[in-house]
């Protein structure tokens, strides 16, 4: 049986990052994560959002992340355009 687990000091111990201006504010947020049965070693997908979030807001932020990565991948690195 799974649990929900808060992953704020796994992510810090990944040495999970974001680039932020000082005044940025974090609005909402998707974690995927790549786990592993520690038994098995089988591995899937799975994922956490923050409370409320609906499922059109995951839509976006899960095609923004597609949108970056794929950008950062063809144009070697990330800019404002």
């Amino acid at each position: 049986m799974t649990e929900k687990t808060k992953v704020g000091n796994i992510l810090d111990m990944m040495g999970v990052e974001l680039e932020l201006a000082e005044s940025d504010q974090i609005q909402e947020v998707i974690v995927v994560a790549k786990v592993a049965q520690v038994d098995s070693q089988n591995t899937g997908l799975t994922y956490g959002t923050n409370a409320g979030q609906d499922w059109i807001t995951q839509q976006g932020l899960l095609h923004g992340a597609l949108v970056l990565i794929n950008h950062e991948l063809t144009h070697g690195g990330l800019d404002d355009n």
